[in-house]
Parts: structure tokens; C-alpha cells; sequence
């Protein structure tokens, strides 16, 4: 397909618009963050599988490849795909993505934050500088798109946000410190965006079970953390009951400020007063995955 660029008074050093073809024009549009990991990928398809037109958001110098095939693939359904590059450390570019994919498509109705920083520190590694990363692309970057969406939202109209949180704030581990004290920091401000933003924004949160690797902070506050790979979904969160979960939350006009668990049980362990119910009742959902992956 023909490649072309939109905006070429923008500067390329900010962002870059990479349209692959359009659909039909329809009235549901979603912004995906980091929309090639492995968690956004299965978001943006099953998405544009529901009749969403989908903005893939990416930040590497060049269009990556797996965000070309992804929006290929979307167009291939039926819809309008573009991939939108966005600078995510800088808070003034993140401050115009929202106008610009509004500009691209005609209006935004739908943010999905599956961009997420995971690295392993605990106490005896931990530092005030793994944290603030953390707490930067964790919480800061959704709140901004949450606020930029809810000034760019005519009157009378409504969109939503989708923040992607994680079960361990709920069932806290030892490890990957400074990234559960950032989804739980996120997990509070959904609900408070919920109130600041209503009725004009729905602010929903999603926790599913996300596998994250080992990756270490390294020990002390001096020195950059290395990246993390992406986080996948775990075994207790099965993709189609994620994807269709995210795709029910951006449709259903009457739920906000809540959290959505997707995790098989796993967050009853914290609360049940007799664990080998919990463990068993997460068991039963596991299996019953397994057998439902088995049959496809």
C-alpha cells in the first residue's frame, strides 16, 4: 500500500503521521499508547475487529515494522488506521498528540494507555530515580492524555479513557516496587479523574494479570534503569477476555471511575478469609481458559 505523510508543517523531529489507507468514516475513534506491545497489539485489533477506527501511537525514531502491519491489518478490516509517532518523555508533545489525531481522523472518542514501564526493585535496590521514571510514564503521561482529551471533547459530546492497571496493588508482592506503587497511584486517579472529568470523560481502569520480567533497576540513585521488556498478559488473563473486556468498557457509556479485574480470582487471595478458596476458585478460571484455548 501507498505510504503517505500527513502535517508536513509539523516539525518531524515532533511527530510523524503515517496513514496505510482509510475506511469508512465512522463515530468511534481510539488512541492507543505503545500500540505494538505486546498488550496493544491485541487491543488495537480487537478494536478495529469492533468497528473502531484506531490512532497506533509509537515512539522510536522510524515507523516500526510491527506498527505498519498492524495498521495494514487494521485496514484490512474495514477501517481508517494511521500510526502516529509521539515523543512520550517530552510533556509538551504529549500535550499535542490528542489535538493531532483529531486532526488525522475528525474527532477522538476513545484513549486506551497500554504504554508501561515495568522494572524489578525492591528495598534493597530501590532509588528515587527508578521511582520517578516510573511514575512518569505510569501515571503522569495518562493523566496528561485524560485532561487533553477532555478539553478537546465538544460540549455535549462524551468520550472515555482506559487506564491499564495491573492486580498487584491489590495483591502486592515484594518485587517490582516502584511499578506497583505507580499503578496503584494510577489506579487512585482514575477515580479521581472519573469525578474531575465528568460527564464530558469516563475514566475506567482494566487490571489484568501482567506477566513482567526480571529486568533490575541497578542498585543505588545514581545511573539510568535499564528498559524492561514488554509486560504480557499471564495465563489467568486470557487475550480474548482482555481485548473484549477493554472493547465492553469503551462502549458501555454507564460505567466510570471503576476498576474492571480480569485476573481469574487472583485479587480474592488479599481479601478471603480461607486462601484455599481463593486458590481454588483462581484455579477453576485457569482451567476453564485452558480448555477454551484448547478447543480454537
Amino acid at each position: 500500500m501507498n505510504l503517505s505523510t500527513e502535517f508536513q508543517g509539523t516539525p518531524a523531529t515532533f511527530n510523524e503521521v503515517v496513514e496505510v489507507g482509510r475506511g469508512p468514516k465512522v463515530a468511534k475513534v481510539a488512541l492507543i499508547t505503545d500500540a505494538a506491545s505486546a498488550v496493544g497489539s491485541v487491543l488495537t485489533l480487537a478494536m478495529a475487529a469492533e468497528g473502531w477506527d484506531v490512532a497506533l501511537q509509537y515512539d522510536q525514531a522510524a515507523v516500526p515494522a510491527g506498527v505498519l502491519e498492524l495498521v495494514n491489518e487494521c485496514i484490512a478490516l474495514g477501517r481508517r488506521a494511521a500510526a502516529v509517532h509521539c515523543n512520550m518523555t517530552d510533556e509538551a508533545s504529549v500535550k499535542l498528540l490528542v489535538p493531532r489525531v483529531i486532526d488525522t481522523f475528525g474527532k477522538l472518542t476513545c484513549i486506551v494507555n497500554t504504554a508501561t514501564l515495568a522494572i524489578d526493585d525492591c528495598s534493597d535496590d530501590f532509588s528515587a530515580t527508578n521511582l520517578a521514571r516510573h511514575m512518569h510514564t505510569n501515571v503522569s503521561l495518562p493523566i496528561l492524555l485524560a485532561y487533553a482529551l477532555h478539553a478537546a471533547t465538544p460540549v455535549g459530546a462524551q468520550g472515555v479513557v482506559i487506564t491499564l492497571l495491573d492486580h498487584r496493588p491489590v495483591s502486592p508482592q515484594a518485587k517490582f516496587l516502584s511499578y506497583t506503587l505507580s499503578k496503584a497511584a494510577l489506579q487512585s486517579a482514575t477515580r479521581s479523574l472519573a469525578l474531575a472529568l465528568a460527564p464530558t470523560i469516563r475514566v475506567v481502569g482494566i487490571a489484568p494479570v501482567l506477566a513482567l520480567t526480571q529486568a533490575k533497576a541497578p542498585s543505588g540513585t545514581s545511573g539510568t534503569p535499564a528498559s524492561a521488556d514488554d509486560p504480557t498478559l499471564d495465563a489467568a488473563t486470557s487475550a480474548e477476555d482482555f481485548a473484549a473486556s477493554v472493547c465492553f468498557i469503551a462502549d458501555c457509556s454507564a460505567v466510570t471511575g471503576a476498576t474492571l479485574q480480569i485476573d481469574s480470582g487472583k485479587y480474592l487471595r488479599a481479601h478471603a478469609p480461607d486462601l484455599t478458596v481463593a486458590v481454588e476458585l483462581t484455579r477453576h478460571f485457569q482451567d476453564a481458559n485452558n480448555r477454551k484455548q484448547s478447543h480454537k
